[in-house]
């Protein structure tokens, strides 16, 4: 490294404000979930009988040199006229996704028995959501993000 040049760091997170981002495009030209298929009986069903899947993407080009860390987010299915998903705004002192919106959730901790555990701790600490509160239906496949979490999603 030439001298007077900066130290590199570990890894180096983008920096941006996700609020500027332009969005592309939307995907208002598919049609609706019929209503039926979002009661929570129905809900139920689905989860109780899953189809074997495996999502196009399982995971974004890295950006960090970290050792991957283990998080859990909890997707909420708010039962409302409409069908409806709990997000949050994290806030922009944090050291990874500061701003952006998304699922209450973050790290497994070592007393967590499990992601659904984890999911469930993180959204009361972040919204308040009484775990008792929650019916946990199922996880959809683990995502790894391009800033070194392997998330556990847990659908409630």
């Amino acid at each position: 490294m030439p001298s007077g040049s900066p130290p590199i760091a570990p890894f180096a997170l983008p920096q941006f404000d996700p609020r500027t981002v332009p969005v592309l495009s939307t995907d208002t030209h598919l049609p609706a979930i019929a209503a039926n298929r979002t009661t929570p009986e129905a809900l139920r069903a689905r989860f109780a009988s899953p189809p074997v899947w495996q999502p196009e993407i399982a995971g974004e080009l890295s950006f960090s040199a970290r050792v991957p860390a283990r998080a859990a987010v909890l997707i909420a299915l708010v039962q409302r006229s409409e069908p409806t998903v709990l997000l949050t705004e994290r806030t922009l002192h944090l050291s990874t996704h500061s701003g952006q919106v998304a699922f209450p959730g973050g790290r497994v901790d070592e007393g967590d028995a499990n992601s659904v555990a984890a999911a469930l701790r993180e959204a009361h600490e972040e919204v308040g959501l009484e775990p008792r509160c929650a019916e946990v239906l199922g996880e959809l496949p683990v995502y790894v993000t391009g800033s070194s979490f392997i998330i556990s999603p847990v659908v409630a």
